[in-house]
């Protein structure tokens, strides 16, 4: 089902991101990788789109990508569906440059790769899905103590976290409004799971149901206060792994019990010989991906297969929210047709103005709306697919004017468009209570200087350099 949800997602916006009238099309990038890297290109970014890289071919890998998850869930043609949707969602992945380098896809990548020698029953495979929760789990808590940051040390992240995470919903403010001796408990409780409960899953069955459960809470509160598309509930779905059946008799209805006990593999020999190869392809490289951010450095061996096998995503690093941000730089675009009077472009889900409510997205994720809030943390050189955004909005693309809640120029393209860029943050209670505005900030200044086509037409940057 997760599946299903990461594939219609990106059904939905993948033109206007990387298609051929998008923000960074995928055509243009493929071309660079070939010219770059030659006949190496084909295996250092494996995907289908060296074939075709059209819309109707993005458009159709992602329906296709859906369809395989939706097989997997009526459990038809299970195992080949499962191999499908992992090569698609490789493929997607790569293709996606900056709009898909995050966390979650990987996860998937990886739980996806597994759920494929899963259908064989053995436990060998639930003993690699334990592995991959305690290592994304415990890399999470060990980078934010080794990253020196501040906030997780004073256990004042959680004080600054609700309202400089990208896409907060509802719940967001009233938990940034919680006293600081909450907060401050809250983020040791967050340090707690992650550095010391996971460990449980180690242990039999009693304690690693414990930790199954803090995780499984820990997960339902990120998800009540942020909109982080389907990585809660993918990671809520791997803790199934650390049950066992006696555990899950208690809540799962009997029917489905039936289906599954009736659907059970007979784990044979075959089976058992190619969940050890499973283990024996991924784990060095899973051990070095937790050695090496730790450590500052590969294990000689393990790290040299680790590098051969990165480009199929098989095994990766995590580390989230290593360092907490404090503050909360906020792009706004704006377009003009005289130079003078200037009117703002608004996203479905990125806050907007002040009096804008936040929303609820999940399990979706608008990509475009996240690279924003990335990008504000930059400039502009450090994200150069934002110049296409600038680009395709003055030409009009009707791809990329689709990811967005409010296009001010309906008619025909704005002559001439830039960014400001805001400092934001919560509104405080009384300003909240007194006007309904959900945010406060102030101007800080230009991200991107006012271009116009013409700009463009003497630089790729916009600004005639």
């Amino acid at each position: 089902m997760i599946y299903i949800i990461a594939f219609a997602s990106l059904a939905v916006q993948v033109r206007g991101l990387i298609g051929h009238a998008g923000i960074a099309p995928l055509g243009d990038y493929l071309a660079a990788a070939r010219q770059g890297w030659g006949a190496a290109a084909f295996w250092r970014m494996p995907t289908v789109f060296w074939l075709a890289s059209g819309d109707a071919a993005l458009l159709a890998v992602a329906i296709i990508g859906a369809l395989l998850g939706l097989l997997v869930t009526c459990n038809i043609a299970q195992r080949a569906a499962l191999v499908g949707a992992f090569a698609l969602y490789l493929s997607l992945v790569y293709a996606g440059q900056d709009f898909m380098a995050y966390q979650w896809d990987l996860l998937l990548l990886e739980a996806g790769f597994l759920a494929i020698f899963l259908t064989a029953g053995s436990r060998i495979i639930v003993w690699l899905y334990r592995f991959l929760i305690f290592r994304f789990l415990f890399l999470a808590g060990a980078m934010k103590l080794a990253s020196g940051d501040r906030t997780w040390r004073s256990l004042s992240a959680l004080d600054y976290h609700f309202w400089t995470q990208p896409l907060p919903t509802p719940l967001a403010w009233y938990a940034a409004q919680l006293p600081h001796t909450l907060l401050a408990a809250a983020t040791a409780a967050v340090l707690v799971v992650e550095l010391g409960l996971v460990f449980l899953i180690w242990l039999p069955r009693r304690p690693r149901a414990v930790a199954a459960s803090a995780i499984l809470v820990f997960q339902l509160v990120i998800m009540l206060t942020g909109n982080y598309n389907f990585f809660n509930l993918l990671t809520m779905l791997l803790c199934l792994f650390l049950f066992d059946d006696a555990a899950l008799h208690r809540v799962v209805p009997a029917f489905i019990e039936r289906r599954a006990r009736q659907g059970a593999p007979q784990t044979g020999r075959p089976a058992t010989i190619c969940a050890a190869a499973v283990a024996l392809l991924t784990l060095p490289a899973a051990i070095d991906r937790l050695w090496q951010p730790l450590m500052g450095g590969d294990l000689p061996v393990a790290g040299a297969w680790s590098k051969a096998i990165s480009p199929l995503l098989i095994v990766n690093s995590y580390g989230l929210f290593a360092s907490m941000t404090t503050s909360r730089p906020t792009i706004v675009l704006e377009g003009s047709d005289d130079g003078a009077t200037w009117r703002r472009y608004e996203f479905r889900y990125l806050p907007g103005p002040a009096a804008q409510p936040l929303r609820w997205c999940i399990p979706y994720q608008p990509r475009l709306d996240w690279q924003i809030w990335v990008a504000g943390y930059g400039t502009p050189a450090e994200s150069p697919w934002f110049a296409g955004l600038v680009h395709a909005l003055l030409r009009g693309s009707p791809a990329v004017l689709d990811l967005l809640a409010v296009n001010p120029f309906p008619g025909r393209p704005a002559k001439y468009l830039r960014a400001a860029l805001y400092d934001e943050r919560f509104a405080d209670r009384e300003t909240h209570a007194r006007t309904g505005q959900w945010w406060s900030g102030r101007l800080e200044g230009l991200y991107y200087p006012a271009v116009s086509l013409a700009d463009f037409a003497r630089s790729p940057q916009g600004r005639g350099e």
